[in-house]
């Protein structure tokens, strides 16, 4: 995600992880959901990976049924 531009305290966001952008004490006064800009990061994570098997000639579309 870091490649595509999303920052790094929205990839910790999205991976709900804890380290330097949101440990200790900034951790419990930073109480911003990062909502649209997960939902951002994660659509162009989407659009990467559907570049990337786009390209596979051996990826499978799986379809759910029912």
């Amino acid at each position: 995600m870091a490649k595509l531009g999303v920052q790094l305290p929205v990839i910790e966001r999205v991976l709900k992880y804890v380290s330097g952008s949101f440990g200790g004490i900034v951790g419990v006064y930073q109480r911003h959901d990062y909502a649209n800009e997960k939902r951002q990061a994660l659509d162009l994570w989407a659009q990467h990976i559907r570049k990337i098997t786009g390209r596979a000639s051996n990826v499978v579309t799986m379809v759910r049924r029912g």
